[in-house]
């Protein structure tokens, strides 16, 4: 009964739950992605510029997760990513529309950021589904992998308008376009044109053909030729496409990390420049400084957010991994995610500081949108691993993961200046801090609040503690008092009780958190404010601060 119980809460709470590890501790998000049949990715974009793209299939995500399964395979020799691996391929082989000698992959839905209308393509997604069509003819040897390949290759001679993904200039070389379509605004995103180029020198490292070679000089020669407009001089910046836009801070680490790799393959200095140049970046003060992850060599998630907080462990992004491999694991069945969660639940027991009858997820790096210095510890952060460790129980049976979990709950019964998480009202009930240490600000970030309330709520479900219980209605008290707090206007919400205004992603994360709520209480509190903040207008400025298609 209680397995029900899980897998239906992570089905309904964590569908995205990757997504907003990559920036739990940043208001920005990234687009939800959830799997359609044979693990093909289905990407929600919502809306985008006012304009409702919704779920979609992405050809580049496609490709992009099937080679992180290959990956996998090839490192573990598990099966089950082999065949995730071959089902992607397969998705590209059916889906590429043969042009003659060419063929492209389209996206069916319009990207109103670059004004480009159903059907456009993508020099990117081409070039990373040849990097896997070779995988997949390394591995199986079925020559249809291959003949894809070459056909998706071929499109690289074509230029935009007349249906391909190029800019043919007779000095410049050849840019390939992320964004290609007839009436777009031809961007030349600087990281798009990179992976291009790398695709398409895979391929002719595997084929050795001469075409392949001749393309990829042509593309280097163009973006030798103008890698200059894409510097940011004042920060050691990089710009994101020739409109100037400023890069993410995760786009720009990337630009720096493909820099380097083109440069190990050309062996021409003006990689090694830029690259050099790059890595003692500033940031901008526009900048979305959506952080990086990246994983230690125990397969822990490490956070870098800037240059100065870089490989940093983030508790909340480990919780998020684990209960995204879990909930992976519930529906495959596969050991490997298996044991993926359970090394992140270990890491949570091992992690946790005891004092006395209760612990604490400590943050060793300082947040200075708070002025937060370390330690400091996060609501969010206990709740969620709550949830990690009552599924740690669940599957092994093992104490450990059910005593640590019981000494997190007690730090909810601390408040924030003694070292806990709380913040206690004679009348409003108490409050969960996402973000809580002595000298912050004490934000009251609405999100962090919700999510520690639904970790309460597992825990009570699954040990019937009645210490849990009178938590969660503690919470439930405080978090019906204070909601007004963040109304903004058009029916939208604010982010915490500072006025910061959230971006889209946020909004909607706060609507599906109220519903879970709702479900769980059946108070009306819950549905008002799901049903008013369902039909949102967002802010003018908000307009343009959703995530780039395939950023």
């Amino acid at each position: 009964m209680f397995a029900a119980y899980l897998a239906g809460s992570l089905i309904l709470a964590f569908s995205n739950t990757f997504e907003i590890a990559h920036s739990q501790l940043n208001p920005a998000m990234l687009p939800s992605v959830t799997s359609a049949n044979s693990s093909i990715p289905v990407t929600d974009y919502g809306y985008v510029n006012n304009i409702y793209i919704g779920p979609q299939i992405n050809p580049l995500e496609v490709s992009t997760t099937a080679y992180d399964n290959y990956s996998l395979y090839i490192k573990t020799h598990d099966e089950y990513a082999k065949q995730i691996f071959l089902n992607g391929a397969n998705w590209l082989v059916k889906n590429a529309v043969s042009v003659g000698n060419y063929s492209i992959l389209e996206y069916h839905f319009p990207w109103p950021e670059y004004n480009l209308k159903d059907p456009w393509r993508s020099g990117m997604a081409q070039a990373l589904a040849i990097k896997t069509l070779i995988k997949a003819h390394q591995v199986t040897s079925d020559i249809r992998y291959l003949d894809a390949a070459k056909k998706l290759l071929n499109s690289f001679f074509v230029e935009v308008k007349s249906g391909g993904v190029t800019y043919k200039t007779p000095n410049d070389g050849w840019w390939y376009e992320e964004y290609a379509g007839l009436g777009g605004k031809e961007p030349r995103v600087l990281n798009g044109m990179m992976y291009s180029l790398l695709g398409i020198y895979d391929y002719y490292r595997y084929t050795n053909d001469s075409k392949a070679k001749f393309l990829f000089d042509k593309g280097i020669s163009a973006l030798k030729e103008n890698l200059q407009s894409y510097d940011y001089e004042k920060y050691f910046y990089s710009y994101s496409d020739v409109f100037r836009t400023p890069s993410s801070l995760s786009s720009h680490n990337r630009s720096v990390h493909l820099l380097d790799i083109i440069y190990n393959v050309t062996k021409d200095d003006i990689f090694r420049i830029y690259h050099d140049r790059w890595q003692d970046y500033k940031i901008p003060e526009l900048v979305d400084k959506a952080p990086l992850i990246g994983m230690n060599e125990f397969g822990i998630p490490e956070v870098t957010y800037n240059a100065v907080l870089r490989g940093e462990s983030n508790p909340v992004t480990v919780t998020h991994f684990a209960l995204d491999s879990y909930s992976n694991y519930l529906i495959s069945g596969n050991e490997t995610l298996k044991q993926i969660f359970l090394n992140a639940a270990n890491w949570l027991v091992n992690t946790a500081v005891s004092h006395g009858n209760y612990s604490i997820l400590a943050y060793h790096f300082p947040w200075a949108p708070y002025n937060l210095k370390p330690p400091w510890q996060s609501a969010m952060a206990q709740g969620r691993a709550l949830q990690v460790l009552i599924r740690a129980h669940h599957i092994t049976g093992d104490e450990k993961y059910l005593d640590t979990a019981k000494k997190l709950l007690n730090a909810f019964f601390v408040e924030v200046k003694d070292g806990g998480v709380t913040y206690k009202s004679p009348n409003d009930g108490w409050w969960y801090e996402l973000f809580a240490g002595k000298g912050g600000k004490e934000p009251r970030v609405l999100n962090g609040m919700m999510y520690a309330l639904l970790g309460i709520y597992d825990y009570f479900k699954y040990t019937n503690d009645s210490k849990a219980r009178f938590l969660f209605d503690k919470g439930i008290s405080a978090l019906k008092e204070n909601l007004s707090r963040y109304e903004y206007k058009g029916n939208y919400s604010n982010y915490d009780i500072l006025g910061t205004t959230n971006p889209l992603g946020y909004h909607k994360l706060h609507i599906k958190l109220l519903g879970l709520l709702y479900d769980s209480t059946k108070d009306g509190t819950f549905e008002s404010y799901y049903d008013m903040w369902s039909h949102y207008v967002p802010p003018a400025f908000l307009h343009g601060q959703v995530c780039r298609l395939n950023c």
